[in-house]
């Protein structure tokens, strides 16, 4: 039976184990094979011409980062089809972004792969290098097999409608021929800087739980929590989101001494993130707690309520200290990224420090429940990069509506910056630069977990590619598909994936072009 070909990724070694001990030759092939065709199936049918056993991998639909509404087909359907060849004697399904943990567990002796990967043309092809490595380890080869297959996305893109109407249309306004090779020189200068994240730090507290109901008498809502969940939020999120371009990174914030912080700073294991904490015992390293639960098979969080557990100051001694470390670290940055969240830790003496003697100050100034009214990005003199929310800009000048982007304007003028961001949630983001020209740029992505985070992954993103002269096409839809993919986690449970923001942008300009 068909069926029976199509092998479970957990236990799936076995199999392969026995084919080898029977003296047989594996070819691996591995890929999206989203819409099966002609150039896919000549792939295969060289690639069983170099043994006996062909076995075909597909990359499961969460993994797939070939833009909006990629994959059309289901794993399932992908699988039967491919199982349905002749020439195919096992598939399976891999829940992994990548093919290494596959490979090790098949062991080819023959890795076939199109012949446009001999000679990678970008920074996601080149993935070929770390599947070559684990084919080796497993004494194995790569083969390239074919000619240059042609693609399914433009395919899909000719003949499937997965983009809304206004993401295609904004593409085919755009220069897409060029904007894949300025991705990747964008990216290597991103990759050179030194990046100098401030401000507060905060943990975001998940408290899953399970609603009983409304109490007899007072009628207000009964939940049984059920596990937390500790995330790192604010600046360090930011932090993460920028050390995850490959770019050193270095973030100062305020924090107290409570083990609970230390043991959670222990799971991090970034490479290019350095966080240096100006501790002390009197403060209260912020927790916002959020009471969430979800039901069944959501995808989505259902939010109840929050608890915020923070001060107002910093003590006088900690707060010098900060000073003092920004002194001693602002010369050595090329960029800084400012999360202004308003509890206190960027005073008035900070912001003069930060706009006197930044190199390039990015600054996020950002409104909630506890600063509400309070934390206005008015009370900023100069900056090269702004980036805010439409009910932020209409609290900086007092009005109720922000939609015909004039106070974006003023206010990219009152900062006299280089470039200004609206964030636009569903929407997308307009951008307000120095020749006072606007870009709009619609959302990627609307379906949504969780749009906690999703401002801060756009914000670190925007600011890095505008610090090395990329143009605002490149940052838009960077920017853009990186908030996207930070609401489709659950808060800042892990930093955004370079590769899959490149990946997505890539795919989706083959698409349309």
């Amino acid at each position: 039976m068909n069926s029976d070909k199509i092998l479970p990724f957990e236990g799936c070694e076995a199999t392969f184990a026995e084919v080898r001990e029977q003296g047989k030759t594996i070819v691996h092939c591995h890929g999206t094979f989203d819409l099966l065709h002609f150039g896919h199936i000549k792939h295969l049918e060289q690639a069983k011409k170099l043994g006996e056993i062909l076995t075909v991998t597909i990359t499961a639909a969460p993994f797939v980062n070939k833009g909006p509404g990629r994959p059309v087909f289901s794993d399932e359907q992908r699988a039967y089809q491919l199982a349905h060849l002749g020439i195919v004697d096992y598939v399976v399904v891999v829940p992994k972004p990548a093919a290494v943990e596959i490979i090790e567990k098949v062991r080819p002796h023959i890795y076939a792969k199109g012949i446009e990967y001999a000679t990678p043309k970008n920074e996601t092809d080149r993935r070929i290098d770390e599947d070559a490595e684990a084919v080796k380890r497993g004494g194995g080869e790569v083969q390239f097999v074919g000619e240059p297959l042609q693609s399914s996305s433009r395919l899909i893109g000719s003949h499937f409608d997965t983009l809304d109407p206004e993401v295609r249309e904004y593409f085919e306004s755009c220069p897409t021929e060029t904007l894949s090779a300025e991705i990747d020189d964008a990216i290597r200068k991103v990759e050179k800087l030194r990046v100098l994240v401030i401000g507060d730090l905060i943990m975001d507290r998940y408290t899953y739980c399970r609603v009983q109901g409304l109490t007899a008498k007072t009628k207000v809502l009964s939940v049984r929590p059920e596990r937390d969940v500790d995330q790192f939020g604010g600046s360090l999120a930011i932090a993460r989101h920028a050390a995850s371009f490959g770019c050193s990174t270095k973030l100062i914030a305020l924090a107290g001494t409570e083990p609970w912080l230390d043991e959670n700073l222990a799971r991090l294991s970034d490479d290019h993130l350095e966080v240096n904490l100006v501790r002390h015992e009197d403060y209260e390293t912020i927790v916002k707690q959020r009471y969430v639960e979800r039901p069944g098979q959501r995808r989505d969080l259902i939010k109840y309520f929050s608890v915020n557990r923070l001060k107002d100051d910093a003590p006088p001694a900690q707060q010098a200290a900060l000073i003092e470390t920004l002194e001693r670290e602002l010369p050595t940055c090329d960029v800084v990224l400012l999360c202004d969240y308003g509890h206190g830790m960027i005073d008035a003496e900070v912001q003069a420090l930060l706009e006197e003697k930044s190199p390039y100050l990015c600054m996020n100034c950002q409104t909630n429940s506890y600063n509400y009214g309070f934390n206005l990005i008015t009370k900023y003199k100069k900056v090269d990069l702004f980036s805010l929310d439409e009910r932020e800009l209409c609290l900086a000048f007092g009005e109720r509506k922000a939609t015909d982007f004039n106070l974006l304007a003023r206010l990219a003028e009152r900062l006299t910056s280089k470039w200004a961001w609206l964030t636009l949630g569903s929407s997308g983001s307009v951008v307000h630069t120095l020749d006072h020209a606007a870009h709009a740029c619609p959302a990627m992505v609307k379906s949504t977990v969780d749009t906690v985070g999703a401002g801060d992954a756009f914000f670190a993103t925007v600011a890095l590619l505008s610090r090395v002269g990329a143009s605002v096409e490149i940052a838009s839809l960077l920017g853009n598909l990186a908030g996207a993919m930070a609401a489709n986690i659950v808060g800042n449970e892990e930093p955004i994936n370079r590769e899959a923001v490149v990946k997505n942008a890539r795919y989706l300009l083959k698409s349309v072009s």
